[in-house]
């Protein structure tokens, strides 16, 4: 099945936004490298905000939304939950079942 299209990221004074920048591009670097670090420890990224640009802004600190797929031993599971840096990334578990 093909990814979903990618939600439109947009200056935060648009009225249809989806999506706004981070606060530099150091925080853009950081959550990059997060979801970066889902792939080479094992989890899946099931839609990836990676290199989003908005036209109106070309030098923005734009990461789409982002769903990832990982587990708690992982970097991005710990980054989010111990830094709460970002409410970007997405972080999906997989449960045995919901007993």
């Amino acid at each position: 099945m093909p990814p979903p299209p990618h939600p439109r990221a947009v200056s935060t004074r648009k009225a249809d936004i989806h999506s706004g920048p981070v606060i530099s591009p150091q925080a853009k670097e950081r959550i990059e490298a997060a979801i970066a670090s889902v792939e080479t420890q094992g989890g899946k990224i099931l839609l990836d905000g990676r290199g989003c640009t908005v036209a109106e802004y070309p030098d923005g600190n734009f990461v789409g939304p982002t769903i990832v797929e990982v587990t708690t031993d992982m970097d991005a599971y710990k980054w989010v939950l111990i830094e709460l840096l970002s409410k970007k990334l997405m972080i999906g578990m997989k449960s045995l079942d919901l007993s």
